[in-house]
C-alpha cells in the first residue's frame, strides 16, 4: 500500500488535534518550501529523517532494446535521497554497522513513512 498525501495529512490530524485544513496547509506549505529548494539546485537536510540531493547527470548515450537504436539521453537534474543514520536505525536495527550511505528507493521510502504514521 502507497501512503498518499491525504493519509499524511490524516496522521497529522490525529497526532496533533488540528483541524483538516491546517493540517493540510501545513503539509502543502512544506512541500513547496522542499521543491522550490530542491528546484533551486539546493540541497534539503531534515535531523533524524535525511538529506534530499541534486544530482547532475551528464547527457549519455542510450539503447532503445525493441528496435536497438542508438539515441542520445540528454543532460538532467534529478534527487536522490539519503536516510540519516537515525532512519536506517529504524528500518534495519540489525544491519546499521553494515549500512552504506546509498539512495532509499520508494519503497524503503513508504514503509518508514507508514512506521511513523502509527
Amino acid at each position: 500500500m502507497t501512503v498518499t498525501k491525504d493519509d499524511i495529512v490524516n496522521g497529522v490530524m490525529k497526532k496533533t488535534k488540528l483541524d483538516r485544513n491546517i493540517a493540510k496547509n501545513l503539509i502543502e506549505s512544506l512541500l513547496k518550501i522542499v521543491k522550490g529548494t530542491l528546484a533551486s539546485g539546493e540541497d534539503v537536510l531534515i535531523s533524524g529523517f535525511g538529506q534530499f540531493q541534486v544530482r547532475h547527470k551528464w547527457a549519455r548515450m542510450g539503447r532503445n532494446p525493441n528496435p536497438k537504436e542508438a539515441h542520445e539521453i540528454s543532460e538532467r537534474k534529478v534527487v536522490t535521497f539519503y536516510p540519516s543514520k537515525v532512519f536506517r536505525k529504524k528500518m534495519n536495527p540489525q544491519s546499521l554497522g553494515l549500512a552504506s550511505k546509498r539512495p532509499m528507493n520508494s519503497t524503503e521510502l513508504i514503509q518508514y513513512a507508514k512506521r511513523l504514521m502509527i
